[in-house]
């Protein structure tokens, strides 16, 4: 009886010796398959996980494709402006050019519809922008951003905008209206736009132009049609 209770109690010593071993033996597998899975040079035995990295890139990819592309056909429209404005950059001011201000091809349809009235067939001038200095400031204005002459410009009339340089990189930046055009020597950039309310935006040169680069403020004047037309009157 001794010998069989002793054999008994070996048997169940040998089982769970070798129930220890066995999961011992499970968890340094477990182990050494999570080693493998995050060894770089063995990825690529993973299909579904190359599938994902490459699927789900192109995916967000396509996403942002959607509105990118809008944007772009958008910026390129093919609306006839009805206001043509040259600016050009110098160190270290701009100069505003207006030629053909006036499109009465595209402005007669206006005219009838909202009874404004023609003042002229075409005016071309142009005039520079220069910052004003601190002691010359009025009471109420901004230091670095009060200009001589402002860019005068009606609501909800489509605008093209000429934008070049004649010496070195500028860049006319307008963020309130959400503009920012390259003004590059020997190169005439161009862009339409159509200003939706009234009100005055502040910009400046963001091109490193030289040492007077932070001396180039930008200002929009935006009016109705009619305070548009009582100074092309003055003009």
């Amino acid at each position: 009886m001794v010998a069989e209770s002793q054999a008994k109690a070996e048997k169940q010593a040998a089982t769970k010796e070798a129930a220890k071993h066995s999961a011992s033996a499970k968890i340094k597998e477990t182990i050494k398959k999570k080693k493998e899975f995050l060894l770089i040079s063995d990825l690529h035995e993973y299909k579904q996980l190359e599938f994902v990295w490459c699927i789900l890139p192109a995916f967000v990819l396509a996403l942002i494709a959607g509105p990118s592309f809008s944007l772009v056909f958008s910026l390129d429209s093919s609306v006839n402006p009805e206001i043509n404005i040259k600016i050009v950059g110098k160190q270290w001011y701009w100069v505003y050019s207006f030629d053909n201000i006036i499109s009465l091809i595209n402005i007669e349809n206006n005219v009838k519809e909202e009874g404004i009235e023609i003042i002229k067939e075409s005016i071309s001038f142009n005039y520079d922008s220069v910052m004003i200095n601190e002691e010359d400031l009025k009471e109420g204005t901004h230091r670095l951003l009060e200009v001589t002459n402002r860019l005068l410009l009606p609501i909800g009339v489509p605008i093209r905008f000429l934008i070049t340089s004649t010496d070195v990189l500028h860049s006319w930046s307008l963020p309130s209206l959400g503009l920012k055009v390259d003004a590059v020597p020997g190169r005439l950039n161009q862009f339409i736009a159509e200003i939706k309310r009234p009100g005055i935006f502040y910009g400046q040169c963001s091109e490193l132009c030289g040492p007077m680069h932070g001396f180039m403020p930008i200002i929009v004047q935006a009016v109705t049609f009619d305070e548009y037309k009582e100074w092309l009157k003055t003009l």
